[in-house]
């Protein structure tokens, strides 16, 4: 799977490739603990399920988990929402908010700036819980991409990429179109709201 570079700084992209969790040789930090059953040779299947299965564990790792075994051939059940990213191509630059079913966001704007929060602000939780919600809604309309996640969306575009236990659901529309369909319009407003959330309580915490 190739990375996409859409920023300036090596760092950044690094960020911005891991929200997708659709690269596993990005993750090579992880490779420790039980954590180094999803990536180990062969595959112990009965180890890697049980990540995958573990809803208390990182949402990133068990998507890892669910594609390692996808990858080999096992089976996976379909429509296990663990995460969401919404890539918005402004006139300014990209700006890409990723949130995840066990609380953690992910924020970059076009001026390269991050939010990285790690835990599940109680402040953030209705907004971040809408954006999930919405987002399952639009499962049934998709299926998992084929091809490998493509270059960052066009200026104007917004790009919803949807993490789930089978694969990478990805839709695509103009921002205005989006914005206006019944159900793109959802995911769009509730992830506008989770970012105004994450701004004050970024800029709060950093007092």
């Amino acid at each position: 799977m190739p990375v996409q570079n859409p920023y300036r700084d090596a760092n950044v992209n690094q960020i911005y490739n891991l929200m997708f969790c659709d690269t596993p040789e990005l993750y090579g930090a992880w490779n420790v603990g039980d954590v180094s059953s999803v990536f180990a040779q062969p595959l112990n299947e009965r180890a890697v399920r049980a990540i995958a299965d573990d809803g208390a564990a990182e949402s990133r790792i068990r998507a890892l988990a669910f594609k390692r075994l996808k990858d080999e051939g096992r089976a996976v059940p379909k429509g296990t929402l663990l995460g969401v990213v919404v890539e918005a191509a402004l006139e300014r630059g990209l700006d890409t908010l990723a949130a995840y079913a066990d609380g953690r966001i992910r924020y970059i704007n076009s001026s390269e700036k991050m939010i990285v929060l790690e835990q599940d602000p109680p402040s953030l939780r209705d907004a971040r819980e809408d954006l999930l919600s919405a987002s399952a809604e639009v499962l049934d309309e998709l299926t998992p991409a084929e091809l490998p996640r493509p270059n960052a969306p066009k200026k104007g575009d917004v790009r919803l990429s949807f993490i789930v236990s089978d694969g990478l659901y990805v839709g695509q529309a103009e921002m205005n179109a989006l914005a206006q369909d019944y159900l793109g319009g959802p995911i769009l407003k509730a992830a506008n709201r989770l970012l105004d959330a994450a701004i004050a309580f970024a800029s709060e915490n950093q007092r």
